[in-house]
């Protein structure tokens, strides 16, 4: 009886050897045949002994193959996107090449159109001027802004005024005034150096940074003194109306530049300070 127990486990031994299963293996690498459920050992690639399926990690060769290609076409179509996407970023921006010539803007500015043609005055008739091409832009645009510190300088004029004629001078007020006619001549100085390659104008910047230095000068002098000495800053208040005088022949020069050149430069207000010798 021994015997034929013993023969019945051998036997079964060997079937289920033959069916790919070992006594002792782990669950983890038994798999079954997806088409006919035979229990198979979990290598990657195996062959079903019942019906020949040949598998690939438990899926048929055929399935798993059309999942490959499937991933390579994916792979591929998602690198080709990315590398085109990084060529793309990389690439340098291209200028039109009427932009980068600049032809728009130099016929608007070297040209005069026939609606700003001059007249026998060398104005437009519209009024407007179109700047020579002789003549830089950023010089011109610095000479009307020392215009526009004259008339904010003569602004201060009546205030001034007002107080040397105190008999009783506020200190105070004549040192704010001061240093507020001092701050225009300062803006004054640094934009007539950009008054640059402008041959008509080269006297006129002379002309200018002479008269900013002398108001400046002017100003530094009256406010050395305390404001205790009453006194001193009347005089101060009474030389920086001398000083500002100057404002009338510096117009002058500025429009007779400005016909020279064919432009429109705006004049300062009317009326430069007059003041007595006393």
């Amino acid at each position: 009886m021994a015997v034929n127990v013993l023969r019945g486990l051998g036997a079964r031994r060997q079937k289920e050897a033959e069916n790919g299963i070992a006594i002792g293996d782990s669950d983890e690498i038994v798999a079954s045949c997806p088409a006919c459920g035979r229990p198979l050992d979990g290598t990657i690639l195996a062959v079903c002994p019942g019906c020949g399926t040949r598998l690939l990690l438990g899926v048929p060769a055929r399935k798993a193959g059309v999942f490959t290609a499937f991933g390579a076409v994916a792979g591929l179509l998602v690198g080709g996107l990315l590398i085109g996407a990084f060529a793309s970023m990389a690439r340098p921006a291209t200028v039109p090449a009427a932009a980068a010539g600049g032809g728009g803007s130099t016929s608007s500015v070297g040209s005069t159109s026939s609606e700003g043609s001059t007249g026998s005055g060398g104005s437009p008739s519209n009024g407007q001027t179109t700047r020579p091409p002789t003549i830089p832009s950023t010089s011109l645009a610095a000479l009307r802004q020392t215009v526009t510190i004259n008339k904010r300088m003569l602004a201060s004029v009546p205030a001034l005024e007002a107080q040397a004629a105190e008999k009783k001078p506020d200190a105070n007020a004549i040192a704010a005034t001061l240093r507020a006619i001092a701050a225009e001549a300062a803006s004054g100085s640094d934009i007539t150096t950009r008054i640059v390659f402008w041959k008509d104008a080269a006297d006129l910047k002379t002309s200018l940074q002479a008269f900013y230095g002398s108001v400046r000068a002017t100003a530094r002098e009256g406010l050395a003194a305390s404001l205790s000495n009453a006194r001193a800053y009347k005089i101060a208040a009474k030389r920086m109306l001398v000083a500002l005088a100057g404002v009338g022949a510096i117009d002058a020069q500025t429009q007779q530049v400005a016909t020279q050149s064919g432009v429109a430069v705006p004049t300062a207000l009317p009326g430069a300070p007059v003041v007595s010798g006393d």
